[in-house]
């Protein structure tokens, strides 16, 4: 008898001791559930700042080459700029050494300008004329 009641009260012993340990394993899985639920999200939002950065990337990539492409316009431009008063500056100093003022020369190639199409006008009056026919 005093056996049996020996080994009742181990066994309970055993009983508390298993409840104890089952609650602490049910605490460790609920707090491995909220880590892993962390784990994923912290996962997904390293997976959106991947996809931000690479996009970042990406359109500064874009900008950089339109840059660039800007930048040759622009030194084609101005080089272009360049030829131009160049050809201006030439076409000056050939009118100042012939002895003429370029407002006069322009008057003359206003004139020449307005005699070729009057030319032009009389051409195209013959055409109908000619068609008519």
């Amino acid at each position: 008898k005093e056996r049996s009641k020996s080994l009742n009260e181990e066994n309970l012993g055993y009983v508390e001791e298993n409840k104890r340990l089952r609650s602490e394993i049910n605490g460790v899985k609920k707090e491995e559930e909220r880590l892993k639920i962390m784990v994923d999200r912290s996962k997904s939002r390293l997976e959106e700042m991947e996809t931000e950065i690479r996009e970042h990337v990406t359109t500064e990539a874009g900008l950089r080459r339109e840059s660039g492409k800007l930048k040759s316009q622009l030194q084609t431009s101005i080089r272009e700029i360049a030829r131009q008063e160049n050809r201006t500056s030439a076409v000056l100093a050939d009118i100042e050494r012939r002895g003429g003022s370029w407002e006069r020369e322009v008057g003359l190639l206003r004139e020449e300008n307005e005699a070729l199409k009057e030319r032009v006008r009389k051409g195209e009056e013959e055409m109908r004329i000619y068609a008519a026919r």
